[in-house]
């Protein structure tokens, strides 16, 4: 059984889960903003052994067709990728948006803001994981 900690951050809410007993970080589930082409989008991103476990979009108003298409896939376009390796993140992010044949000018608009706050997270995560050590 672990323990949970809910903290906040300036940019959300995370959601921590420890080992009860050696009280090393387990996962973590992070609440995101960021603004996108369209607007505000706010995310769940979870992450646990070093790895993104999922992307959840709570609320979005990016553009149909090119930004809500990208947001949609970025549910699972990031599932199991190394927290280690954003640069994995980025071009899975990049194909998908190739093979959609989204607008490349917008959808990377969407595409930056996400990935720089998934960045941000994954910072923090690993900061965490470290001093848990």
């Amino acid at each position: 059984m672990g323990v949970t900690h809910l903290v906040t951050m300036s940019d959300g809410k995370i959601l921590t889960l420890e080992d009860e007993n050696s009280q090393e970080l387990v996962g973590s589930a992070y609440e995101l903003t960021t603004s996108g082409w369209g607007g505000t989008i706010t995310f769940l991103l979870g992450m646990r052994d070093d790895r993104y476990r999922g992307l959840t979009i709570l609320e979005q108003q990016e553009t149909r067709g090119i930004g809500d298409v990208l947001l949609d896939g970025l549910e699972t376009l990031i599932q199991d990728i190394s927290i280690m390796d954003l640069d994995a993140v980025q071009s899975a992010i990049d194909a998908y948006i190739l093979q959609e044949t989204l607008s490349v000018t917008f959808a990377n608009v969407t595409r930056n803001a996400m990935v720089n706050v998934i960045d941000v997270a994954r910072t923090d995560y690993l900061a965490r994981r470290s001093s848990n050590v």
